[in-house]
């Protein structure tokens, strides 16, 4: 299911907590280093951003339902999506 081939980006290493620390914004990584829950953003055939957010077990839970051109703009949803935690959930029958 996991193609080590991929790379993300992901901010919990070791050298978070090195006297000299390379930054981690933009930071490469490979699945190896993954860690669940995260979100792993990627580019579609048509070079645009999304993302899919990977619950602790790493089974796909939720995926953006656009595409953006801009990787902040893909960003940003997630963003927006970790700000919602205390809005209101509906059920409809």
């Amino acid at each position: 299911m996991y193609n080590l081939r991929l790379y993300l980006d992901h901010a919990t290493t070791a050298a978070a907590h090195s006297e000299n620390p390379e930054p981690l914004i933009n930071k490469r990584r490979s699945m190896a280093d993954v860690t669940y829950p995260c979100y792993i953003q990627r580019k579609d055939a048509s070079g645009n951003w999304y993302w899919i957010y990977y619950a602790r077990n790493g089974e796909e839970i939720a995926r953006s339902s656009e595409s953006y051109k801009s990787r902040n703009d893909c960003e940003r949803s997630i963003e927006l999506i970790k700000n919602s935690k205390d809005h209101p959930v509906y059920y409809y029958n």
